[in-house]
């Protein structure tokens, strides 16, 4: 499959789309009637970033959320990043960096952390799934 999210999830959780749910970029949500795009969340708003500006996202699929927050939530099972600090427990760091925030989200996972580069921001952004604030360590 040449879908990003479908790839780095499969890869990050060792179990097929059907298994994960990450099934494409983007798919279209029955419920609601539109474009889904597959990381976005509007209960986990961008932190490090006013919000997505549609005319400076490096990837056209990213132009089509219809929310600026973003989350693993829409991920179905634990990835390899969940894994390991299930097993090593919470003082284990486990991040997810990518310049693409589906990228940096699948592998961060459900408790790691997560971060992406933000064009019109010029610097990596995260989300409050991950973080209420921006750390300094960033800046």
């Amino acid at each position: 499959n040449n879908e990003t999210i479908v790839g780095h999830t499969t890869l990050s959780t060792g179990t097929d789309p059907g298994i994960h749910g990450m099934v494409a970029n983007l798919w279209f949500d029955r419920d609601s009637g539109t474009t889904f795009y597959n990381v976005q969340d509007p209960d986990y708003p961008l932190v490090g970033a006013a919000g997505v500006d549609a005319d400076t996202e490096i990837d056209p699929t990213q132009r089509a959320a219809t929310t600026d927050g973003r989350s693993p939530r829409n991920i179905l099972t634990s990835t390899i990043g969940d894994e390991i600090r299930m097993h090593y427990g919470p003082e284990v760091k486990v991040f997810g960096v990518s310049v693409k925030d589906r990228g940096a989200i699948s592998f961060a996972g459900h408790s790691g952390q997560a971060y992406w580069f933000s064009k019109s921001e010029g610097r990596f952004v995260t989300s409050t799934f991950y973080r209420d604030d921006y750390p300094a360590w960033m800046s």
